[in-house]
């Protein structure tokens, strides 16, 4: 049985808000920084929505090499979606059985239900709009981030 209520909100997301639910958030897994490698398996559409996609995301800090996988379920959902697309378009959304009946083309269904996990996939990933309004992209370090006192004095300058 799932558990009740909404997902909770990721730890990284609570920091940024400055939120004091972090105090409760002491055991959970900090997944390492950086891209994760585009999958082998990947078709051509994949690959390219993956380089549209996760890797741009994956810069900012929002996608993680742990997110790999859902990263390339969403690619997959992707590239399935335009090729049903493109059947639907060639046989069109009505077929004709042997008996002549119509029936809804089958590629329909898998249009639907590629869109449907592409959506889950999406906001999961934080590439939805108001996934986006949630999420925050990770903040370059500076030189200054040890010294507390940096951003209240400026550096002497010779002349």
């Amino acid at each position: 049985m799932a558990g009740r209520g909404p997902a909770p909100t990721p730890t990284a997301i609570l920091r940024q808000r400055g939120s004091t639910l972090l105090r409760h958030r002491t055991d959970e897994p900090m997944p390492d920084r950086g891209c994760p490698q585009c999958p082998k398996e990947l078709d051509a559409e994949a690959r390219r929505e993956w380089h549209r996609t996760i890797i741009p995301w994956a810069k900012r800090g929002v996608i993680r090499k742990l997110n790999r996988a859902t990263a390339a379920a969403y690619c997959m959902a992707w590239s399935r979606l335009l090729e049903a697309r493109q059947h639907v378009k060639e046989e069109g959304a009505v077929m004709t059985t042997d008996r002549g009946f119509p029936v809804k083309n089958p590629w329909i269904t898998i249009e639907h239900e590629s869109t449907t996990r592409l959506l889950r996939f999406a906001q999961e990933l934080g590439l939805t709009p108001a996934s986006q309004t949630r999420v925050r992209a990770e903040k370059e370090k500076n030189a200054d981030a040890g010294n507390e006192k940096a951003r209240f004095f400026r550096p002497k300058i010779a002349g």
